[in-house]
């Protein structure tokens, strides 16, 4: 409000309120703490997804595993046809593939295989599971 006092205006400085430029201010603070917060929302939710896609692989790759133990020893397997396609991509797991190596030990003893199951996402190397299979 502004007073008269000596032919001039005098503004009144006990007002109730905020004025325009308080208001600005607090609201640039504001922004800033929000777009912090949803910052470290998005790297959250990135390694939630990465953590999703890994375990994903490692489940996947103790399955084909587990499948090749149960088949007779061969000098090479292929994956369980249940689960993957004639690609060898899983078919309920888009983007996720198989690759299953067998590798005898040693040539003195041919009965011993290294049985490696690799399992990629959209082409990246997701997880790696090597075990050993014997003959008899």
């Amino acid at each position: 409000m502004f007073k008269r006092g000596w032919g001039y205006r005098v503004f009144v400085r006990n007002e109730k309120g905020f004025s325009l430029l308080e208001v600005l201010i607090s609201l640039a603070i504001i922004g800033i703490v929000c777009v912090g917060f949803l910052g470290g929302m998005n790297n959250a939710l990135k390694g939630a997804n990465k953590i999703d896609q890994i375990d994903t692989a490692r489940t996947l790759s103790q399955g084909q595993m587990e499948y090749i133990k149960k088949q007779s020893f061969a000098t090479s397997y292929t994956p369980d046809p249940s689960m993957v396609n004639s690609s060898n991509e899983f078919i309920n797991y888009a983007g996720y593939a198989v690759t299953i190596t067998a590798v005898t030990a040693s040539e003195r003893d041919a009965n011993i295989q290294k049985i490696t199951v690799t399992i990629t996402h959209n082409g990246v190397m997701a997880a790696t599971l090597e075990d050993c299979k014997v003959n008899g």
